[in-house]
């Protein structure tokens, strides 16, 4: 209705009869399974940078790398955001802090954020505060605190953090 385009799958069935040819047409709405295709296909990338790699440890360089990267799909940044938060360590959170930083797009930054806050909530304070802050619109705030209210303790964690004057108001951006 809203003009928006989206993938379908169409079965097409003809039946002959004295009276003329019926056709019976079923179209569905297969964005799910598009999605869930191109999600296969990101872990799949995933899969193998891990297969190739002699430990996690030696994966981590590259999942930043392609966590960071904005000419990767987002599909595949998605799960090598994943994949970070499974390896965890030192290694993997100071190259978290460094995807949330002001030189990355707004999009890395925020799922940085998340997979940092993921991993230490509490230590990922300074970076969630300073990511939401740098939000432009109301949509990718609500987005990212979703994100963030859906690890555990993180709530009364980011209360504590926030700066007294609060946070600036997104709408006003």
């Amino acid at each position: 209705k809203d003009g928006s385009e989206f993938p379908v799958d169409v079965n097409l069935s003809f039946l002959e009869t004295e009276e003329g040819t019926f056709i019976t047409s079923i179209i569905r709405d297969i964005t799910e399974r598009k999605l869930a295709e191109k999600r296969q296909v990101a872990q799949l990338a995933i899969s193998y940078v891990l297969a190739e790699s002699g430990t996690l440890a030696d994966a981590a360089p590259q999942l930043l790398k392609a966590a960071g990267d904005v000419a990767v799909a987002g599909e595949v940044r998605q799960a090598a955001f994943d994949a970070l938060r499974e390896i965890g360590g030192n290694d993997v959170v100071n190259g978290l802090r460094l995807l949330t930083g002001g030189n990355y797009d707004q999009t890395i930054r925020s799922s940085a954020v998340v997979a940092l806050a993921s991993l230490n909530v509490g230590a990922a304070v300074p970076q969630i505060v300073e990511v939401l802050s740098a939000t432009k619109n109301e949509a990718e705030a609500t987005a990212l605190w979703r994100s963030l209210l859906n690890i555990r303790n993180a709530g009364p964690a980011i209360t504590r953090g926030l700066p007294k004057t609060g946070l600036p108001d997104v709408r006003k951006k």
